[in-house]
């Protein structure tokens, strides 16, 4: 699929994603790449960048296409810090891929191959509300 960005790159756009699923994805030490969260409609590409940083703390690979509204970074930036309901469901949003991406890492150290398989395909399908999971 396409990359948004990739891990370390400076964020210059932040993606509200309508529609599609995008994959973060850690890069360890020897390239191997590791999916730790996953975004669907509830989702937004670039949130590093609302937190303070510059750069993207994750790969960000489309797995399902569709569609995402892009606001320049320092637009978004700016409207994190101006607009209080804003910022307030960004931090809400924030402890819930926190809460998830620590799932995820959990899920991964104790289950097997096929039970991961299962909790990725029942995240993807609700995430993109469909049977269908057309892959990129």
């Amino acid at each position: 699929g396409d990359r948004l960005y990739d891990e370390d790159d400076v964020i210059r756009r932040v993606h509200f994603i309508e529609g599609g699923l995008l994959s973060l994805l850690s890069t360890l030490e020897d390239g191997t790449s590791i999916e730790v969260g996953a975004l669907g409609s509830e989702g937004l590409g670039g949130l590093s960048i609302l937190l303070g940083a510059e750069r993207a703390a994750h790969t960000a690979l489309v797995q399902i296409g569709g569609t995402a509204l892009r606001v320049r970074a320092e637009r978004a930036h700016e409207a994190f810090r101006r607009l209080p309901v804003f910022r307030e469901k960004t931090l809400r949003y924030t402890r819930m891929l926190m809460s998830q991406i620590s799932q995820t890492a959990a899920c991964n150290t104790l289950h097997t191959v096929e039970e991961r398989l299962a909790r990725w395909l029942l995240m993807c399908r609700r995430r993109v509300e469909s049977d269908r999971l057309e892959l990129t």
